[in-house]
């Protein structure tokens, strides 16, 4: 669920394949990490997924666009997952 939503932004705020596979590296990436770690894996995928989701569409304002939106989705739909991101 946390991973689809994640997606679901990114691909809402960024077109570029360039950087859609970018985030999907470090989607993985901080996947193993966690695995590694012991930490929530699926949280740290949707970190590494969303990072610069922001960046294609506000370069100027990267992260904070993200940051304000993930922040805006917790406090209206309640969703805690998203407040650990950032």
């Amino acid at each position: 669920m946390i991973t689809q939503k994640a997606q679901d932004i990114l691909q809402s705020m960024t077109k570029g394949d360039s950087l859609l596979r970018h985030a999907r590296t470090v989607e993985l990436v901080m996947r193993a990490y966690a695995e590694k770690l012991g930490q929530h894996v699926e949280q740290w995928g949707a970190t590494g997924l969303l990072h610069d989701a922001d960046y294609e569409a506000h370069p100027d304002q990267h992260p904070n666009v993200i940051v304000n939106l993930l922040r805006e989705r917790r406090r209206r739909n309640g969703t805690r997952h998203f407040s650990a991101l950032y």
